[in-house]
């Protein structure tokens, strides 16, 4: 009985460490290589209703860069999206833009 205590603990543990791993990733746009690259183990850790959000998340930071700098009436660039996304974890992906 011990012993399928231990087993059950053990996959309950495996278990949370896998699904609770994406929290911790951060992306890397330090280059689009980087971020393409960090997007995809994104996509790959997140479920489906969470990689939805994350996508929409970065089209929604796009569009807000993009008003804003057409605003200022000039272009908003790859690399400023680059860095404001640089290092930010998931919720702070899909928080970014709410008001």
């Amino acid at each position: 009985m011990q012993k399928l205590t231990v087993v059950v603990l053990a996959v309950v543990f495996a278990g949370t460490a896998s699904a609770e791993g994406w929290r911790s990733l951060r992306l890397d746009a330090s280059s689009e290589t980087a971020l393409k690259e960090s997007v995809a183990l994104f996509r790959d850790k997140l479920s489906p209703r969470r990689e939805y959000v994350f996508r929409e998340a970065l089209k929604d930071i796009w569009n807000e860069g993009a008003k804003a700098a057409e605003s200022e009436q000039r272009e908003y660039t790859a690399d400023e999206f680059y860095r404001q996304l640089d290092g930010l974890r998931y919720e702070e992906v899909v928080t970014l833009t709410d008001p």
